[in-house]
């Protein structure tokens, strides 16, 4: 263990996590590569133990609808430009999840610019930090999560996907659909009212679309990885980006316990090991069109859970 590892190790083991921020205020200023490693050190440095999966509960379903109901709570998610929150904060939804560091390889020529534009054939594509979770207001098995896409010397880049806001029933295959950057709006009511209230928050932000299915990739192609900004004018950005499981990343489809089952799977590191292509991604040009293949999504580090992840790893919620 790195002599800078042992000491974030020991302090976080001595705050149990009453500490402010970790990162250092020129963490931002960094090449995308550090911010990559710096993210997923803290991430790694004390995963939870047995005893800690086994203990985890869900936040209460009335604190959750009382914040998630709250636009003022709400604007946090779309306004806080970083990488983690200063103190640590309980996510009302995706509570538990796990972290794994990837890269985002653009393998396609494509129209798209920034982030979306591929680069020379020797290139390891976008370093990123991707946040797999369940999340836990509805009955049925809900899989998603959060990829964020580091710039050298910018703010990172992040992006939510799910199969549905509905869930997928009894499959519990995390990999067992799609996911998008864009999903189809919800069935239950529950889930109608608190879509209606991510909308008023965006429209007090001035959201073009003030869609909230739609996580929008317009600001992903107006940087490019190594933190130039595109020709102003000249962005251009696809309406959704699809991320197709590969076969390799299937997990068995039988329950396991919600809230550690997922994080036990991921955990195999010799399944979800250093190379392996968790998903081939796809772009859509507008609502429905067929997709066209993009990239693909690699293991760089193996998944890891743990209070860091869960309550200081923040990815910002797109507006435009």
């Amino acid at each position: 263990m790195s002599i800078k590892k042992s000491l974030l190790t020991t302090c976080l083991l001595c705050t149990s996590f009453s500490v402010m921020a970790l990162l250092p205020k020129a963490y931002q200023a960094k090449p995308a590569t550090d911010k990559q490693t710096e993210l997923y050190e803290n991430v790694s440095a004390v995963p939870y133990t047995d005893a800690e999966f086994r203990g985890h509960k869900s936040p209460n379903i009335a604190v959750q609808l009382l914040k998630l109901t709250n636009i003022r709570y709400l604007k946090k998610s779309f306004t806080l430009e970083n990488d983690e929150f200063k103190r640590p904060k309980v996510k009302m939804i995706h509570t538990f999840g796990s972290v794994a560091s990837v890269s985002f390889r653009v393998t396609k020529d494509s129209p798209y610019t920034g982030l979306f534009e591929k680069m020379s054939d020797d290139d390891q594509g976008v370093p990123a930090i991707i946040r797999v979770s369940l999340a836990k207001l509805p009955p049925s098995y809900t899989p998603g999560f959060a990829l964020k896409l580091l710039v050298d010397g910018k703010k990172s880049q992040n992006i939510f996907s799910m199969f549905s806001l509905d869930g997928q029933g009894d499959n519990y295959n995390f990999f067992a659909n799609s996911f998008e950057s864009k999903i189809a709006a919800p069935k239950g009511a529950d889930l109608k009212f608190l879509a209606g209230f991510f909308k008023k928050t965006l429209v007090r932000l001035g959201s073009d679309h003030a869609d909230p299915t739609l996580q929008s990739t317009t600001d992903l192609a107006k940087v490019k990885k190594d933190g130039n900004p595109v020709a102003k004018g000249t962005a251009k950005s696809p309406f959704s980006l699809v991320f197709e499981p590969t076969a390799e990343a299937q997990m068995p489809t039988e329950k396991l316990d919600a809230n550690d089952g997922l994080r036990q799977r991921l955990s195999d590191s010799s399944k979800f090991h250093k190379g392996l292509v968790l998903y081939k991604v796809y772009t859509r040009s507008s609502e429905g069109a067929e997709k066209e293949e993009l990239g693909e999504i690699v293991v760089v580090e193996p998944f890891v859970a743990s209070k860091y992840g869960d309550q200081q790893l923040f990815f910002q919620h797109n507006i435009d």
